[in-house]
């Protein structure tokens, strides 16, 4: 079972590849998470910036603590996020079953 789920994963993955499409989609992702971190980098720097001035601080160190602190939040509420789904996909849906959907739902979208 194992192996005809790397099959069909791998197969998946040659066939989009190939794809115009899915590589036009591909890069217009990868701009999209690129703007939305920089638009976070720009609001750190700004408030940085400000806060900088208000406490007499250098920039630098305010830019880096806050940047480090914003970008930690995210990441824990990520990883805490993430744990909360696999839980519940193990707990309501963990079968060989729902592995063999998963691979035909990217093949019907590819």
């Amino acid at each position: 079972m194992l192996i005809l789920l790397a099959y069909g994963v791998l197969a998946t993955l040659f066939t989009a590849i190939k794809s115009e499409c899915v590589k036009s989609d591909f890069i217009d992702a990868f701009n999209a998470v690129k703007n939305v971190i920089m638009i976070i980098f720009n609001c750190i720097n700004n408030i940085s910036e400000k806060l900088a001035v208000s406490t007499g601080i250098p920039n630098i160190i305010v830019l880096i603590v806050f940047a480090v602190i914003s970008f930690g939040i995210i990441g824990l509420a990520g990883f805490f996020g993430g744990k909360a789904v696999l839980k519940v996909y193990k707990d309501c849906c963990y079968d060989e079953i729902s592995l063999l959907v998963v691979v035909v739902s990217i093949v019907i979208l590819v």
